[in-house]
């Protein structure tokens, strides 16, 4: 049986924008969810496909890993958001991945443009910012050069008692300055908005070192304070 072309998968995803999110969801414009929308391409080119985020990054992706800054795209991509807060099925826990709980495509490289199912309705994100993993669906024909594996780290970092691997900018205003070193004489690196999500790499007293990927998509890891942070 053929593959899904990956220009197939993209058109049935934008076809879902304003659909109601549903979990679980008929999978058609009375209500869908994230992983959904991946369960109705399948189902439209009579293939199946597990239902879940998780199961289809770890069941579904013949090729997957972290999203960086190098990590060349190519339409009908899935990407994904990862968390460690437990929260995967039971089946997965203690295999180092953590819980990959949210799913889109990738529906257009230039400029960026992601689908996905999501509250209150599917919509379309224009950054990769937020996502931080990308798979190849083995059932889905890509013509683009895939991308070179980027191997997952094998557990999450702890970040501190109670905290989980990711955070988000909690300013005021204005945004949070990013600096080489744990200190306020560091060079600054760059400016993150009010609001990013920033994946934790450790902490000393007062400092987080985290990546951070600007809308540009542009990687940037570095420390910043951890007074300004909101943990995941």
């Amino acid at each position: 049986m053929s593959k899904i072309l990956a220009a197939q998968a993209a058109a049935m995803f934008e076809e879902i924008i304003g659909w109601p999110y549903r979990s679980p969801g008929t999978n058609d414009s009375r209500g869908i969810d994230c992983s959904g929308a991946w369960v109705r391409v399948y189902q439209r080119y009579g293939k199946t496909i597990a239902h879940g985020s998780n199961s289809q990054y770890r069941l579904h992706c013949g090729q997957k890993g972290a999203l960086s800054a190098s990590t060349p795209l190519c339409v009908g991509m899935a990407v994904f958001k990862r968390r460690f807060d437990g929260q995967e099925p039971a089946q997965f826990r203690g295999d180092g991945l953590g819980n990959l709980y949210h799913v889109g495509c990738l529906t257009r490289v230039s400029p960026i443009r992601v689908v996905h199912a999501t509250t209150p309705n599917a919509k379309v994100d224009t950054s990769i910012g937020a996502w931080t993993h990308w798979g190849l669906l083995t059932e889905v024909e890509y013509s683009s050069t895939l991308p070179p594996p980027i191997l997952i780290p094998p557990g999450p970092v702890d970040p501190g008692p109670g905290q989980a691997g990711q955070a988000i900018v909690n300013t005021q205003q204005t945004g949070l300055r990013l600096r080489k070193e744990p200190s306020l004489s560091g060079a600054p690196i760059c400016e993150m908005p009010k609001g990013s999500i920033l994946t934790v790499i450790d902490r000393v007293t007062g400092w987080t070192k985290v990546r951070y990927v600007a809308p540009s998509g542009m990687l940037h890891i570095g420390w910043c304070s951890t007074d300004y942070l909101r943990f995941l």
